[in-house]
């Protein structure tokens, strides 16, 4: 279990002589390896405070590459774990750019952050109080207040929340079983500007939301949705679904439903693409194909194909298409010398983990195979290997 944090535990934390010992437990290795050694010497260093030094220590190399200017910060594992990555919450802040915001739900501040640098003024609010005190240490240029979540306490704020996803020590997708219950929340602002944070798996339907859902993916991994209020997803035109695909490195795009998505039937092209999660989970796989050129293998099937590749696009080059049997597809790789396969499935039941071994590779080639339903059969598609991702 992780450690939990008291407030005397961060009054120490943030305090000179805490200061001096994260610095000097930060010199340990901390490693598998080294643990029981190391926690012997820092019990023989800091004492009583040597599990918060060391938990601190710990969570602030997890927090490399996910919260920006972190290694300062303070940290419980459940907040790090919960916490937005500064990526995603800049690009939510900059659709916010000089509104007053209120952050409900700020735990130790990963939107707070990003909000500072945008917006003015920026509230931030939660009922647990050491989360609270880890959020004055981490964003001081925010007010800070003790509240619950479904109690208003500024006026002419855009509010801003992200609802606990676990139920009874699960995760869940019952919007009804967050906490608090998302309904509530919504209920508690409505007819204020308002955007929630959620899990990607949601089922939004049971919440008959007329703003706008946003899918937000990072690196290629689906991470969130947001849900934004009418007001806030009416500009310049109305907008229901959105995908943002964004990057570590600062880069990004989106799509919405507002853009074109009319796009030719006609056989596959050159090349298949996988378009990323964010779009295929927003429902926006037709609007991605009209933007660049493409089509689908079918109607109801995600994979895209075309003559050319969208820039920056990790594609499949097709060599062969073959109707789908796994004793077509080992001659067929067989053939090809082919040791070394990626596989990827959609509307097929066929499990890419069963089926590898059954295919017995033993070439030297890599290939990648895309199995997909085209119509009401299952089409197999022999495919270059694709430079790995950047």
């Amino acid at each position: 279990m992780s450690y939990a944090f008291t407030a005397a535990d961060v009054e120490f934390l943030i305090g000179s002589a805490g200061v001096d010992a994260l610095a000097e437990a930060d010199a340990l290795e901390l490693s598998p390896r080294t643990h029981l050694h190391d926690l012997g010497v820092a019990r023989r260093l800091f004492g009583s405070n040597a599990a918060a030094v060391v938990e601190t220590v710990l969570l602030r190399r997890r927090s490399a590459g996910k919260i920006a200017d972190g290694r300062q910060w303070l940290y419980t594992d459940d907040s790090l774990q919960q916490a937005t990555p500064t990526v995603v919450a800049r690009h939510r802040a900059r659709r916010l750019t000089g509104r007053a915001v209120h952050d409900v739900t700020c735990s130790i501040g990963a939107e707070l952050a990003a909000l500072v640098e945008t917006c003015q003024p920026v509230v931030g609010s939660d009922i647990d109080p050491v989360r609270l005190q880890m959020a004055r240490h981490n964003v001081a240029q925010a007010v800070l207040l003790r509240a619950d979540a479904l109690t208003p306490t500024t006026r002419d704020t855009v509010v801003i929340a992200d609802p606990g996803r676990r139920s009874g020590g699960k995760r869940t997708h019952d919007p009804a079983q967050l906490q608090p219950p998302l309904p509530d929340l919504i209920d508690a602002y409505r007819g204020r500007d308002l955007v929630v944070k959620c899990a990607p798996g949601l089922a939004f339907d049971r919440l008959g939301w007329s703003g706008e859902v946003e899918i937000v993916s990072l690196d290629g991994g689906v991470r969130e949705a947001c849900l934004w209020s009418e007001g806030l997803a009416a500009s310049p035109t109305p907008v229901t679904r959105r995908a943002s695909v964004l990057a570590t490195d600062g880069t990004g795009w989106d799509i919405t439903d507002a853009d074109p998505d009319d796009i030719p039937v006609q056989p596959p092209g050159r090349w298949i693409v996988n378009p990323d999660g964010a779009v295929v989970r927003s429902g926006l796989v037709r609007h991605y194909a009209a933007r660049h050129g493409l089509w689908q293998l079918d109607p109801q099937i995600a994979y895209l194909t075309g003559d050319e590749l969208p820039a920056d696009v990790r594609g499949f080059r097709i060599l062969e298409q073959l109707k789908y049997s796994e004793k077509a597809v080992r001659q067929e790789l067989t053939r090809r010398n082919c040791g070394t396969l990626e596989i990827l499935v959609r509307g097929v039941d066929v499990d890419p983990a069963v089926l590898r071994p059954r295919l017995k590779l033993r070439g030297s080639e890599s290939l990648s195979l895309v199995i997909s339903r085209v119509g009401r059969s299952a089409v197999a598609y022999v495919c270059e290997a694709p430079p790995p991702r950047g």
